[in-house]
């Protein structure tokens, strides 16, 4: 990265420097947010169905930041879309047993190991080298 001008005057390096500690406090609110979230995952087992609308899934707010951090690093030109998530459920339930429960005649286009995710991945694996790191399982 470059600087966008030279030399800095103080209001310029004032702004930026307080765009980026408000940045950097929002992540951190956001981080703790989703951290007292993770209490409530156990819970869905209950009633899977609340969590239906995005397929059990999820996202830790530090592999987010990696993911935006890799795109960003990325030498891919335009647009590309991503989904980014995850590798794993809200639940504990097998994810191919809660496909065979809740769509049943949806086709699976491959086998579907454990409790990985329903949301592909895959795209951002291969074109960013997205690895997410972080699971609910880890922090309660």
């Amino acid at each position: 990265m470059t600087p966008s001008l030279l030399p800095r005057d103080w209001l310029y390096q004032g702004l930026v420097s307080g765009i980026s500690g408000a940045l950097g406090y929002g992540v951190g609110v956001a981080l703790a947010r989703v951290l007292r979230l993770y209490a409530a995952f156990p819970g869905f087992a209950a009633d899977p169905r609340s969590r239906i609308w995005n397929l059990w899934g999820y996202i830790d707010a530090r592999d987010g930041a990696l993911a935006v951090r890799l795109a960003l690093e990325s030498d891919l030109r335009g647009f590309e879309a991503f989904i980014i998530a995850s590798p794993d459920t809200v639940l504990e339930r097998p994810s191919a047993e809660l496909v065979a429960e809740y769509f049943p005649d949806v086709p699976v286009t491959r086998p579907i190991e454990g409790r990985e995710t329903l949301l592909s991945i895959d795209k951002a694996r291969r074109l960013l080298g997205y690895d997410p790191q972080h699971t609910w399982r880890d922090e309660v």
